[in-house]
């Protein structure tokens, strides 16, 4: 399998941090060199050689594909039981109390990856809060990955080997059809899901602000100074008594002052200070 050299690593890495924040680390030759090759078939490139050019060239199918091989889209329909837990017997139950008077509830996935993460989301709105299907529940997903990624979340179709990671039987009944080999995720939970392309490093202010914002298992590949500018964007999105949710190994540690740790049915979140 052809490799990657040093310089052409170096540029790869320069683009990675310039468009993503991604910082590469040191010692990934190998994943990296696997990843290209696969872009190069894909794209009909004769080499890594030539698909580094052309990304230093700008030009945009091959930083789409480039960026998309080199993001991690690992998923999984509930991915860990404590956050999707305390969802649904805490942070729901209260941000329903505290906005019943105007009946409606913006939750923010992002870095979503293939749409798993919203739709559990969508499904348990569905499934065990009844009184949310009058009310305005807008479920935004975004992603920097806007090829393939964003493609799959939108069709809203799995494998059964996708399906069978996380997702309870009975919402599999409930929720799915089968296609082919293929299982459909049923046009209502799709029509509670928004998918968009959004670079974590320049979030634009029209998002608007969010009762529940997920951002997990992302940070762990940004350097600190990247992670401070983030959860700075994401703290002016999070409403005042929002909920923000990072990955298991995530912990901010001094990167933002203004947003405290709690712990929440059995699960950690984030609030501004003083909302609790």
């Amino acid at each position: 399998m052809p490799s990657i050299t040093t310089g052409e690593l170096n540029l790869l890495k320069d683009f990675l941090y310039r468009t993503a924040g991604i910082d590469l680390g040191e010692g990934k030759e190998y994943l990296v060199s696997a990843r290209l090759n696969e872009v190069c078939r894909t794209l009909q490139i004769s080499s890594i050689s030539n698909l580094i050019g052309q990304l230093h060239k700008g030009k945009k199918a091959v930083s789409v594909a480039v960026l998309e091989a080199m993001t991690t889209n690992e998923t999984s329909f509930f991915r860990d039981a404590g956050p999707f837990g305390a969802i649904t017997t805490d942070i729901l139950p209260d941000l329903i109390e505290k906005n019943r008077s105007k009946k409606q509830l913006n939750i923010w996935c992002a870095a979503c990856s293939t749409g798993q993460e919203p739709y559990s989301l969508a499904m348990t709105i569905r499934d065990r809060f009844p009184e949310l299907n009058n009310w305005r529940v807008k479920i935004l997903a975004t992603d920097i990955a806007e090829g393939k990624v964003l493609e799959k979340a939108r069709a809203g179709t799995y494998t059964q080997l996708e399906v069978s990671r996380g997702l309870p039987a009975p919402l599999l009944i409930k929720y799915f059809k089968q296609k082919g080999r293929d299982w459909e995720i049923s046009q209502d939970i799709r029509d509670m899901v928004t998918f968009k392309k959004v670079n974590l490093l320049e979030i634009p202010a029209f998002l608007g602000t969010f009762d529940l914002l997920l951002c997990r298992n992302v940070l762990i590949y940004f350097d600190n100074p990247t992670k401070q500018r983030i959860l700075g964007s994401l703290q002016k999105h999070l409403c005042p008594q929002g909920y923000l949710i990072l990955g298991g190994s995530e912990l901010l540690l001094g990167l933002n002052q203004k947003l405290q740790r709690y712990s929440v049915g059995g699960a950690t979140c984030y609030r501004h200070e003083g909302a609790a």
